[in-house]
């Protein structure tokens, strides 16, 4: 029998026990947390694809969207994507993480809070892992495993350890619900990017009803976003939109939201997944769209590492490689451009109806619209 060891026990943990457990592994994750209380650090909002790929997901929705407005410097949006269906759903990521929790405890998986992995070590007989128990103060060595999973989160130190590496540019993150008013469309998300304010992060209003929306803010530069939130972001959002806030709904809460991308996720006996080798999409910090699809090719990675699988898990590492290419390109080009790219939104909003609903997972594919739509209205501009 597979024996596996998990370093993490966030979502990338959660979902890797998860996969591996149903293939018949035996499992054991070790998570540093003490408490059982997953951290409130993400907005959670994913494809229907990826929501539909997470087990219990579904469940635990807050909020759903079919259009996404960009503003670029400005208080006009400079472009929209929309569906005729929502493309985008918003996962209350505390209690779905419970849920997992929950079930994973039932079917006798081995979660221990309070306990952060020192070291993993391969010997002949597996991987070796030292172990600090935060509770006891205590160091020990845990039995050997035969495959192991590091799923710890940014900086990756276990990750690099046994091989696995990656292209990292971490971003600080902040948020914050508000209670507001005048939001005329609850089921649209609105993206604020300012290279000159924000660096290479954004800024993003995610409502959860018509009377409370997230507002946040993940910046490059060395300032502080808590500041950046209170100052700049929400005034921009409410003259940009209209509304207006009237109050705090919760504690400020965040953490790291990385771009980069993957060079190396395999070892011997050991894969690597998560912020830990930044799989993220790099346009938006999200992760938890290559974390759902990478974390159901562990068993076929662990037990059977065949050429589909090895095509399958190429694909999504080249994917999320162009799209930090992409990332880096476009905010050079706002940067650069920002004289020429107020005039254009000046004549209109570019509008573009998406395709493909996994078009908001595969963000390359909307770059020769986007370039089609952008010059046709900048020759109008010119024609009138």
């Amino acid at each position: 029998m597979l024996k596996a060891i998990i370093v993490g026990g966030g979502i990338s943990g959660l979902l890797s026990a998860y996969h591996l457990l149903h293939s018949g592994a035996s499992v054991v994750v070790y998570e540093r947390r003490v408490t059982r209380t997953p951290h409130r650090h993400c907005t959670g909002i994913v494809s229907k694809e990826t929501l539909e790929r997470i087990p219990f997901a579904s469940k635990h929705t807050l909020q759903k969207y079919n259009s996404i407005f960009f503003y670029i410097n400005g208080y006009t949006p400079f472009l929209e994507l929309y569906s005729s269906s929502y493309f985008a759903y918003r996962i209350n990521r505390v209690e779905h993480e419970e849920k997992l929790q929950e079930v994973l405890l039932s079917k006798g998986v081995d979660i221990r809070f309070g306990h952060e992995v020192i070291s993993l070590v391969k010997k002949q007989s597996g991987w070796v892992a030292t172990i600090r128990d935060w509770l006891r103060k205590d160091l020990y060595r845990d039995e050997p495993f035969n495959f192991a999973v590091i799923a710890e989160g940014f900086s990756g130190r276990i990750a690099k350890r046994v091989g696995c590496d990656s292209t990292s540019i971490p971003l600080i993150g902040l948020q914050k619900d508000y209670k507001i008013k005048g939001l005329i469309d609850e089921h649209a998300l609105y993206i604020y990017i300012n290279p000159t304010v924000l660096g290479l992060g954004f800024a993003w209003l995610a409502p959860i009803d018509t009377h409370k929306a997230t507002i946040g803010v993940a910046t490059s530069l060395s300032v502080s976003p808590a500041r950046v939130l209170e100052q700049h972001v929400t005034k921009f959002f409410q003259r940009s939109l209209r509304a207006f806030i009237l109050g705090e709904e919760s504690q400020l809460y965040g953490g790291i939201v990385l771009m980069g991308y993957p060079q190396k996720v395999i070892g011997v006996d050991a894969v690597c997944l998560g912020d830990a080798v930044s799989m993220v999409k790099s346009v938006s910090g999200g992760g938890l769209y290559a974390i759902s699809y990478f974390s159901q090719m562990l068993p076929q990675v662990a037990l059977q590492y065949d050429n589909a699988t090895m095509n399958r898990m190429a694909k999504l590492l080249n994917q999320l490689k162009r799209q930090y290419y992409l990332k880096v390109l476009l905010w050079q080009g706002i940067n650069n451009f920002s004289f020429m790219l107020s005039k254009v939104i000046r004549w209109r909003t570019i509008r573009i109806r998406l395709r493909s609903n996994s078009y908001f997972d595969e963000h390359e594919k909307i770059l020769p619209g986007f370039i089609f739509e952008t010059l046709k209205n900048m020759l109008k501009g010119k024609l009138h």
